[in-house]
């Protein structure tokens, strides 16, 4: 199977990309979750230059972004850390304090809304991969319906969303 996936990626990959160095992980590739790209986006970017690869360890953040192991500063606005999968007590606010109209947040007084909102705590996304497929499949599903719902309010002058119970 690594063999194959390997071989895929080095047809897929432009020429100015390594598919060995970038897409030959270390592991079986069923031992650990894939990142499935159906309509060929990635490479596609890849080849146009709007996206790149770069594959290392994270040595430490530093101001403007990420500094890899083997010393190369990636700028980033924003870093999504993507390993591991931790659920805390106060899901999804772990160790926040978070309180609406003075009220303070308690997960278990709340329900999950689509697997992405809370009850009660307006204009709140959140994403959370599925954890037996490929994790940005599904945040990558999420992204695109936060962006619906926030269309949608714009488009109807709404400034709020906010799942409730009926009742």
């Amino acid at each position: 199977a690594k063999q194959r996936f390997i071989a895929e990626a080095r047809k897929l990959c432009p020429d100015h990309v390594d598919a060995d160095t970038h897409f030959s992980p270390s592991y079986g590739v069923w031992d650990q979750r894939l990142c499935l790209d159906p309509d060929g986006s990635l490479f596609a970017a890849l080849r146009t230059g709007r996206a790149s690869v770069v594959t290392d360890h994270v040595a430490r953040f530093v101001e403007s972004g990420v500094c890899t192991g083997g010393g190369e500063v990636l700028e980033a606005d924003i870093v999504v850390s993507a390993t591991g999968l931790t659920l805390q007590h106060n899901f999804p606010m772990s160790t926040m304090k978070v309180s609406v109209d003075g009220v303070p947040y308690d997960a278990p007084n709340h329900f999950v809304f689509r697997g992405c909102m809370l009850s009660g705590v307006p204009n709140l996304f959140y994403i959370l991969g599925y954890t037996n497929a490929s994790w940005t499949l599904r945040a990558d599903m999420m992204a695109r319906y936060f962006c619906d719902m926030i269309n949608y309010l714009g488009r109807h002058g709404m400034g709020m969303l906010c799942p409730c119970a009926d009742g």
